[in-house]
This record gives C-alpha cells, structure tokens and sequence, in this order.
C-alpha cells in the first residue's frame, strides 16, 4: 500500500483540542501521532471523512501551543471500541507553527524530517 502523506509522521501523545465549528462544543483528547502536515487524533464520536475542525495543538517539550483548522481524512472505530482514530490534515497551518512543530520533531523527538 502506498504511503500518500506528504510528511512523515512520529507517535507522539500531545494534549489537542477541537470543536466542529460552528458549535460551541470542544472536547480535550491526545494526538497518537503528529507531522508538519497533519494528526491522528483520538475522538470520542464518529466525524464523516471531509470534516473541518478547529484545533488548539499543545506542544508538551517547549511552551508552545497553536490553532490551526483541519480536515479529517480518514476515521476508524479503535479497537477498544470506545473511541475513533482520525486522521486530521492541517489547513493552512501558520508559518510560525508549521516551523514551531517541524522543531519539535526534529529537536526533541530526534527524528530527521530533511
């Protein structure tokens, strides 16, 4: 099967939140892994694949947090049934950030991205 992602993708569990706009509702889950491009991100309900969502990423190493917009791109239920996996591609993630967190990955979770 051929890998389409544009960055390559490290585990890492960092606290994010999101809402599906225009509701009010935010909900606190943890990311299961993490790129310059996007997320998967554990959810408590089921989105449909094109989904916008509003997410404040905080990154755990360095004092840092951003928010960003992404679309879901793939959903599955987890195999503890209890919750979903999503994969989430960042929509135009602020330089800053996109900078911030290609950083982090390579500084504090020593992981090459050039």
């Amino acid at each position: 099967m051929e890998d389409r992602r544009r960055a390559k993708r490290v585990a890492e569990y960092v606290p994010v939140s999101y809402r599906i706009p225009p509701g009010p509702k935010i909900e606190n889950f943890l990311t299961r892994d993490i790129s310059t491009s996007g997320v998967r991100i554990f959810v408590k309900e089921f989105m449909n694949k094109g989904t916008v969502l509003e997410l404040t990423i905080s990154l755990k190493k360095i004092p840092y947090s951003f928010n960003t917009q992404g679309q879901v791109r793939w959903i599955s239920k987890d195999p503890s049934g209890e919750r979903y996996e999503a994969g989430v591609e960042f929509i135009n993630i602020p330089k800053e950030a996109k900078e911030k967190l290609q950083f982090y990955i390579e500084e504090y979770l020593n992981v090459d991205l050039r």
